[in-house]
């Protein structure tokens, strides 16, 4: 569903980036899910909120497919801060 639906999840995406800043490390789209490691702002707050945000974005244009995006956050370190 994810790759037959790129263009959307891109706008989505950016959409989503926008409202809640982060900053996509690395990422790959693959047909039932996608991986992704982004660096977000020290304190963040809305982490949950960016996800679902995302997820809705998405669906809400792609409705009616069988199936949903199911977005799950796993964070690498909570402490990490990214130093430039």
């Amino acid at each position: 569903m994810l790759t037959d639906h790129v263009e959307v999840l891109r706008l989505a995406w950016r959409a989503c980036r926008e409202r809640y800043p982060f900053e996509l490390t690395a990422g790959v789209i693959l047909p039932d899910h996608l991986h992704c490691i982004v660096a977000i702002p020290v304190n963040d707050k809305h982490r949950l909120a960016r996800l679902a945000l995302l997820q809705d974005l998405f669906q809400h244009v792609v409705s009616g497919r069988p199936g949903g995006l199911w977005l799950d956050e796993r964070p690498l370190r909570e402490e990490a801060v990214v130093q430039r």
